[in-house]
């Protein structure tokens, strides 16, 4: 009978243990209170494990646990304006980060250990057209951590924002991509891969042109099936739109780029990033020589992802990273879909993704056939 109480007693603990273990996390930032000049703007995000059990985070270049000169702040004045982006584009997969399982890719945080990391708001804001004036900074709270194998999203409780009263110099310079040679810093062997790449997405260019101009004189009564899986439900104005960014996206070859092939130790984690001031240089990074040349998240898609930044050819941003997220925000929000980097890429990649059953899962799968 006692044995029988003391299991029961050992079972229902576990249990209690269990029930209440749960993740929990905190963001604060701390920056100056006046800056006399945007040289000034550092500002050191700090995130703390409130939870009781361990965060595996991963190192987001799109989130504040990455320094490196993304859009991760959301920065506006009392009237709503806000410096204009001047940072860097990332080409991103989540999906390719957690098959690789490397621990490098984590931020491991124990219940109630914390992290800090510095970001210079000068290397990613240009304030000249917002001007001189007080501005509140939050920063994007949204973080992947590993969960039993795969990625789940939690949302940080923001302890406390940034105020600073901005004067001086609004903005740094940055190169205007002007006399750039072809490749920098690139072996003979990174040129050749380069070069097929390129070749490699201009089919993918021309076969998405193709498609779109097949449906142009489609209805909105049944969307056809790669347009809807990646932009959403089929209007003539959005197709409109994706068309017109194939179009500017053809009208320089991906060969007339500058290619560079020096990344710092942010580059690790990622295939490609351009900076929004620079229309003429695309860096590739690490995880672009590991890729196939086409296919899910191929070389040559990563060049059509960059080259789509550019004010130039498609002025996208990085709403949605990886092929599942950018599936969901094509049904979530076709418009925003239509400026996303990713949605473009997949797009391209549409054909190889279909023949290897890679989006079979998707709940579109039911309007997922070829026209």
């Amino acid at each position: 009978m006692l044995a029988t109480i003391s299991t029961t007693f050992v079972a229902l603990s576990t249990f209690a243990i269990l029930v209440s273990a749960k993740p929990g996390l905190s963001l604060a930032l701390n920056g100056p209170k006046q800056a006399k000049g945007v040289g000034e703007l550092i500002i050191t995000a700090t995130l703390i494990n409130t939870g009781d059990v361990e965060l595996k985070l991963l190192n987001d270049p799109r989130t504040v646990l990455n320094s490196f000169e993304t859009d991760t702040f959301s920065i506006t004045n009392a009237a709503g304006k806000s410096p204009v982006f001047q940072g860097a584009f990332v080409k991103y997969s989540p999906e390719t980060i957690l098959a690789e399982k490397k621990n490098s890719s984590f931020t491991a945080l124990a219940p109630g250990a914390r992290i800090e990391i510095k970001h210079d708001l000068s290397k990613a804001y240009n304030f000249t057209s917002a001007g001189i004036d007080n501005y509140d900074i939050v920063a994007a709270n949204a973080f992947q951590y590993l969960d039993d194998g795969k990625l789940s999203t939690i949302q940080a409780t923001t302890a406390y924002t940034s105020g600073v009263k901005l004067e001086g110099m609004l903005a740094v310079s940055r190169p205007s991509g002007d006399q750039h040679p072809p490749f920098n810093n690139c072996s003979a062997s990174q040129q050749e891969q380069i070069a097929s790449a390129a070749a490699a997405a201009e089919n993918y260019l021309n076969g998405t042109r193709e498609y779109l101009y097949r449906v142009f004189n489609h209805t909105t009564s049944a969307a056809p099936s790669r347009f809807a899986s990646w932009f959403g439900n089929f209007t003539q104005l959005n197709h409109k739109k994706v068309l017109t960014n194939f179009i500017q996206l053809g009208a320089r070859p991906l060969s007339a780029y500058t290619y560079d092939c020096v990344c710092d130790s942010y580059g690790a984690d990622v295939f490609a990033f351009v900076h929004a001031t620079d229309l003429d240089t695309l860096s590739v990074c690490g995880l672009f020589w590991d890729a196939p040349l086409t296919g899910l998240d191929s070389k040559a898609g990563t060049l059509i992802q960059a080259a789509s930044h550019f004010a130039t050819t498609a002025a996208t941003r990085d709403l949605a990273s990886g092929k599942t997220a950018s599936l969901k925000l094509a049904i979530d929000n076709p418009a925003e879909a239509t400026v996303n980097a990713d949605s473009y890429e997949y797009f391209a990649e549409h054909d190889d993704l279909l023949s290897s059953f890679l989006i079979w899962n998707h709940p579109m799968w039911n309007i997922l056939n070829m026209e």
